[in-house]
């Protein structure tokens, strides 16, 4: 009868049921009352009856609307769950694959530290020109497969909005997103890549991570030996 989708799924309006019960049931209830007081009148009798079996049945009707309307949305949120795992799960495994990469690969002797992947990711852009061209490739391999998935929800966004997958703010970082991972992407080939330039990019990267509904906890999670569960 009355239901919303917000950002975090679907979600019963129960201000509107409120309303409704705060006007349906003390009618209800004073017209039991008049009833009561006025049984020896035959007419009145009858009349409050009738109003009786009218407000009785509207306040039954709200109760089982609300109910029906709780059971939608949480079978309907369920459903707009099971989507988003699917629409967008191999996005956010590549993704948290760029992550654990960065990690992996920059984490050297430091198997006790914790770090964000920025953090390993400016302490390998540090030590960029001692880095093998093995490691380079592998990182630009994950970024490879981030670009794909990127590409595919910016042409399917429109339907990812109406469906509520994503947010508009992740929508608007997709691209900045992409720019960053290029620009990234295109420095690492460079056979004397700029340390200064990657960081500069991994930062601007991270920033756009943290303001994208989706991405906001890659950006801030810390990686060691114990990866987090993503």
């Amino acid at each position: 009868m009355s239901k919303s989708q917000t950002k975090a799924g679907y979600k019963v309006n129960h201000r509107i049921y409120v309303i409704l019960l705060a006007v349906i049931v003390p009618i209800t209830i004073g017209l039991f009352i008049a009833l009561f007081c006025t049984l020896c009148i035959s007419e009145a009798t009858a009349i409050l009856s009738a109003f009786i079996s009218v407000f009785g049945g509207a306040l039954a009707s709200v109760f089982v609307a609300w109910l029906i309307d709780v059971s939608n949305c949480a079978a309907q949120n369920e459903k707009l769950k099971l989507t988003k795992n699917v629409v967008l799960g191999k996005f956010t495994w590549v993704f948290s694959d760029l992550c654990i990469c960065v990690y992996h690969i920059s984490r050297g002797n430091s198997k006790d530290k914790k770090a964000t992947w920025l953090g390993w990711a400016t302490k390998f852009f540090n030590n960029i020109e001692n880095e093998s061209s093995e490691q380079k490739k592998e990182l630009i391999s994950v970024i490879d497969s981030i670009l794909g998935e990127i590409d595919r929800l910016i042409e399917q966004k429109l339907s990812l909005l109406a469906l509520n997958i994503v947010t508009d703010m992740d929508v608007y970082e997709f691209p900045l997103i992409k720019t960053s991972l290029t620009q990234l992407k295109t420095e690492l080939k460079q056979e004397k890549a700029s340390k200064n330039r990657l960081i500069s990019v991994a930062k601007e990267l991270n920033e756009h991570m943290s303001y994208s509904q989706l991405l906001n906890k890659y950006s801030i999670l810390e990686y060691n030996d114990e990866l987090p569960l993503l």
